[in-house]
């Protein structure tokens, strides 16, 4: 079956144990911790006191980012993203120009292409805004340029299990002075190896999926997957303490091929863009930009027809994902507003261009959604 379903990885099938995910060079202070809510717990721990901070993000956005903002009393206010899932500028320089006192600005780069724009920067940087880079969906993407997309915000959060093979692990870095990351002995608990089991266990079922050939097979496969996964979620989303990444998906971090993965999904994503014809497709970025790795590659599938393709596709063994369940917090009956918003999370599709799909898998699939 073709997902993009993280798969459980043997050390065997890694490289040479090496520094792990590439980061910004020097002026850092850098912590490693379990989750990324509990990264973004602790960057709220260690924000300068005496000011009352306003949280600027999107309504599209993961529990596991919008959660500890809440849970730490913040006010949380929303901003608008256009079709190409980029903030809203005018509404954005609304909502900035009606903060107060500290703002901080999260900023997420969906499924790997960037969402800052030379504009955006200078509107945040002149409003003195602490600019905060979701980067668990763009850990190896760049700007044409060629500067890490982790380089651009005041503050960078990648979420490991997003693109590894890993159970958990999250990097938070700072590059301003004022908010030190930098965790000392002792400040960060164990890990929670209850949940990483169950999200052990939910690696090894997508394994086991990629290597099943029908859908009868894979029906049962996909309920261990939501099961296990489902029971990690309750665990770590009740506990925002600090912990530590494990050893085991350190381990594998400082062993995974960071340049060899990049190349086969910007290679896979190139051929994608151009051989994918079908008009039941419509890209939610018109090329693939230079320096993008896609986490998937996002289309928009109109006329309420998304599920009837998800079907189809499934029984020829290709899974297409979406990404809702925990992702919609569209404030209660503001739809209107948040338009493209609803409307993506309506239609979207993400295709697969993971590292472990062969030139082979990619060709056959295109094959296949040109077909529907």
């Amino acid at each position: 079956m073709l997902t993009m379903l993280r798969v459980a990885t043997e050390r065997s099938e890694l490289g040479t144990p090496g520094a792990g995910l590439p980061l910004p060079g020097s002026g850092l202070s850098i912590a490693r911790l379990s989750t990324g809510r509990c990264a973004l717990n602790y960057l709220i721990q260690r924000l300068p006191r005496g000011c009352e901070w306003t949280v600027l993000m999107p309504c599209y956005v993961a529990e596991g980012v919008i959660g500890p903002f809440r849970a730490a009393g913040m006010s949380v206010r929303h901003y608008r993203l256009n079709e190409h899932l980029a903030p809203n500028e005018v509404d954005v320089a609304n909502l900035l120009s009606e903060c107060r006192q500290g703002v901080l600005f999260v900023l997420i780069h969906y499924f790997g292409f960037s969402s800052l724009t030379e504009s955006l920067r200078n509107m945040i940087a002149e409003r003195e805004a602490v600019l905060i880079c979701d980067c668990a969906h763009a850990p190896l993407s760049s700007t044409e340029q060629g500067v890490s997309l982790s380089e651009q915000g005041d503050v960078a959060l990648h979420s490991l299990n997003k693109f590894l093979p890993v159970t958990d692990g999250a990097i938070i870095l700072s590059r301003v002075e004022e908010i030190n990351l930098a965790a000392g002995k002792g400040d960060l608990l164990e890990p929670p190896h209850d949940a990483l089991a169950h999200f052990n266990r939910h690696l090894e079922a997508c394994r086991a999926l990629l290597e099943c050939h029908s859908a009868e097979a894979a029906r049962p496969l996909l309920v261990t997957i939501d099961e296990s996964y489902e029971a990690y979620y309750k665990i770590i989303n009740q506990d925002l303490s600090p912990r530590h990444q494990s050893k085991n998906s350190k381990a594998i971090e400082d062993a995974f091929s960071y340049e060899s993965c990049a190349a086969r999904r910007r290679r896979h994503a190139s051929y994608l863009y151009e051989n994918l014809k079908s008009p039941s497709f419509e890209p939610v970025h018109e090329a693939l930009p230079k320096g993008a790795v896609p986490f998937g590659v996002p289309f928009r599938i109109r006329g309420k027809r998304r599920n009837e393709v998800l079907e189809r596709l499934f029984e020829q063994n290709v899974l297409l994902s979406t990404l809702v369940d925990k992702w919609d917090f569209v404030p209660l009956g503001r739809s209107d507003f948040f338009a493209s918003e609803v409307s993506f999370m309506q239609d979207h599709v993400l295709v697969p261009v993971s590292e472990f799909l062969s030139e082979e898998d990619v060709a056959d699939m295109v094959i296949k959604l040109n077909g529907v």
